[in-house]
């Protein structure tokens, strides 16, 4: 009830959420991040992580036809689980965009034998301020309605950082576009706090 007030998409904790998810938005863009690893990775348990949420939501908006973009992620030395390589390999022989961070996730997604042919080596999406003003200056007829979702980690340390990364998109997007923060780290009340 503390978020009565608050419009948010609810973490998903279950496959039907997974499902609700990909059929109610248009598209999956998922940027920046060591998130492709399979260490934690747990189809089967009844908790979803971090890592298997990407995951499912990527094969999901697949399944429907929907964008899906994996951008500029990273993976750990090594991945072993078999059931993950699979996902994974469908996830970059059908996304619309698949690409790490570095030629060391690159090599790893090789030696895992996970299918690289659609895979970019680009830029960390953190040091990609000019790209985000590029885009959008060559972007044809942006509608009104269109807006971009926010997911700080928030707290007393981050905040300032986080106010001067905010300012500067706020200086690429017109007032056209709505900027949004996805509460997402509520650990010790974070987001509420």
């Amino acid at each position: 009830t503390r978020y009565a007030a608050h419009n948010f998409i609810p973490y998903p904790t279950r496959t039907y959420d997974i499902n609700a998810i990909a059929d109610y938005y248009d598209a999956f863009f998922i940027a920046g991040g060591a998130l492709l690893d399979d260490a934690v990775y747990d189809s089967a348990k009844d908790k979803i992580n971090l890592v298997t949420a990407i995951i499912d939501l990527g094969l999901r908006f697949i399944e429907f036809d929907k964008h899906c973009i994996f951008y500029g992620l990273s993976t750990p030395s090594e991945i072993q689980n078999v059931d993950y390589i699979s996902r994974l390999n469908r996830i970059t022989n059908n996304c619309k965009h698949f690409s790490v961070r570095d030629t060391n996730s690159l090599n790893t997604l090789k030696k895992a034998k996970v299918s690289i042919d659609n895979v970019k080596v680009v830029n960390d999406l953190v040091f990609a301020n000019k790209t985000f003003s590029a885009i959008h200056k060559n972007t044809k007829n942006v509608k009104k309605e269109d807006e971009v979702g926010l997911i700080y980690v928030l707290n007393e340390d981050t905040l300032p950082l986080l106010t001067t990364f905010t300012k500067k998109l706020l200086k690429y997007y017109d007032d056209s576009i709505k900027l949004k923060i996805i509460p997402f780290y509520d650990y010790q009340n974070n987001d509420v706090v």
